[in-house]
């Protein structure tokens, strides 16, 4: 596939709007977020709403945008984009969200990107609680440190995964939102093997609802 760093980067300007109108948007849909969003999870929340609203070719312009690596707005550094972050998190489960999301672009199958996006988040989730479980038990590591670990994959679920199903199956989206707070509550309260009961019961229902492939671990 070409490269489509640089023709399709947004300007500076560009981005921060964006940035505000989806922002405005997480308060209004009411969901708990805390934490950061970041530029990445913007711009997949917004190819998501896209795709669900029948505009396919803002849904292909927009994941374009952040298909390669690209500069976060005010920051020196780079973000990872959707080709780097989903080459690594296959590497690591041994799925293969790359060639989903990419094969998806470029025929412009946008129901095959939607679930390219969904899986990827998902696995991006899991990536930053396997971070976090590598801090159990291990001394004088700051709790602060460990939530916002907690809460960097937790936002996946509420910000990108949980308003499909909570306009599907409601019962379900609170059933897996409770456990995400028994999480919490089990790494502030330093029962290690409880959360990661939790971890494993949220993981199942997650799959069995967007009937994901199944990963190593």
């Amino acid at each position: 596939m070409p490269s489509l760093a640089g023709k399709h980067r947004k300007t500076l300007a560009a981005l921060l709007v964006q940035m505000t109108v989806l922002v405005c948007c997480v308060i209004a849909w009411g969901h708990e977020v805390v934490g950061e969003v970041t530029p990445l999870m913007l711009h997949t929340n917004h190819t998501l709403t896209f795709i669900k609203n029948d505009r396919g070719t803002e849904a292909i312009s927009m994941v374009k945008v952040v298909y390669e690596d690209f500069q976060v707005p005010m920051q020196e550094d780079s973000e990872a984009g959707l080709k780097t972050s989903s080459q690594r998190v296959d590497r690591s489960f041994g799925t293969s969200t790359y060639a989903i999301i990419t094969e998806s672009l470029e025929n412009q199958d946008l129901q095959g990107l939607r679930k390219g996006l969904e899986f990827l988040s998902f696995l991006l989730m899991l990536e930053k609680f396997d971070v976090l479980q590598g801090t159990f038990g291990i001394e004088n590591v700051n709790l602060t440190t460990q939530k916002t670990i907690f809460w960097l994959g937790r936002n996946y679920f509420s910000y990108l995964l949980e308003p499909t199903m909570g306009e599907q199956d409601p019962i379900e989206e609170k059933r897996l939102d409770r456990h995400l707070d028994r999480m919490l509550y089990s790494l502030e309260d330093g029962e290690w093997e409880k959360f990661v009961q939790l971890r494993n019961e949220l993981t199942e229902g997650i799959v069995k609802y967007f009937q994901f492939p199944q990963q190593k671990h």
